[in-house]
């Protein structure tokens, strides 16, 4: 499991799941805002948007955390 994402590995899992970077903001609950400059490159994503973004997007289980 990925601790913290880098803006590649945001930007690909974005476009396997299909999503907006809306959608994938949702989904992290976090502000489009935001994502939009983790997926630039301009900050770095913290463990726990990413974290509950794979749970609501199915890539883990909460047993994996």
């Amino acid at each position: 499991m990925i601790d913290r994402p880098n803006k590649d590995i945001l930007k690909a899992v974005r476009a396997e799941q299909g999503l907006t970077q809306q959608e994938a903001a949702a989904r992290a609950m976090i502000s489009t805002r935001s994502w939009i400059k983790y997926e630039s490159g301009e900050r770095n994503m913290m463990p726990a948007p990413w974290v509950l973004f794979q749970l609501r997007s199915n890539m883990i289980k909460i047993e994996d955390i």
